[in-house]
């Protein structure tokens, strides 16, 4: 749907305003799809929050992604279905953690201390390289470091316990994408190869998998109310 949508727009373009460089209209391709898939994220997930009556802690969490996220990295999905599914429960998940939670003094430190830790010993890059200038990269830090202890500063003035939680518990979720996305995928590629878990996990899914399709042939229908093309074998049997 929204590929069908920015193909539209771009054709638009390039048809009126006369462009043939299919590079530059692939960069316009890529400034459309980004404007429509996290416009549409963004109203929604809006919405849902008004509804909800959590307008404030919305702008909480968007300004930390915004300021904090968007510099330290993370985690991506691959489709627009599945980034808007994980983005609205992260949404709905701070709401309601923070509502529910109590955090002692010592660990709201320990929290504080650890973002900041993270921020300041953190690898910058952009989506196409490393970040290596010494001047630029102090910046970030100092930028990032400042939006973060602003946003719990005004929430600690506000002196709503909710707001508060979440700037921590938003703050905890961003250290542990961060160190996922960029050495848990190290750690992970390492047993893998150490123990051959992706040869493990094929016999274990064939095995699995053998013994499902096995189970549905042995019966008139699958359990819910679709049915999945048979086996190549068997289709050639009944031919």
């Amino acid at each position: 749907m929204i590929s069908i949508l920015v193909k539209k727009i771009v054709n638009f373009i390039a048809t009126e305003s006369n462009i043939e460089d299919i590079y530059y209209l692939d960069r316009i391709r890529y400034g459309v799809e980004i404007f429509i898939s996290e416009g549409i994220k963004f109203f929604i997930i809006l919405l849902i929050s008004i509804m909800l009556k959590r307008l404030p802690e919305f702008f909480i969490i968007t300004v930390l992604i915004l300021g904090v996220r968007t510099k330290l990295g993370g985690g991506h999905c691959k489709s627009f279905a599945r980034c808007f599914i994980k983005t609205t429960g992260i949404y709905l998940s701070m709401y309601f953690l923070s509502s529910i939670i109590i955090i002692p003094r010592f660990i709201r430190v320990l929290i504080l201390v650890s973002v900041i830790a993270t921020i300041f010993t953190a690898k910058y890059r952009t989506k196409i390289k490393a970040i290596e200038d010494p001047k630029v990269i102090l910046k970030l830090k100092l930028k990032t470091s400042f939006i973060y202890l602003f946003t719990y500063t005004l929430v600690r003035v506000v002196n709503d316990s909710v707001y508060i939680n979440l700037v921590l518990l938003f703050g905890t979720y961003m250290i542990y994408e961060y160190y996922m996305n960029n050495r848990g995928k190290s750690v992970m590629k390492n047993l893998m190869k150490k123990f051959d878990l992706r040869k493990l996990m094929s016999g274990v899914l064939t095995n699995a998998s053998i013994g499902v399709g096995e189970a549905a042939l042995k019966s008139s229908s699958i359990f819910f109310w679709g049915e999945v093309e048979l086996p190549l074998e068997l289709r050639e049997k009944r031919k």
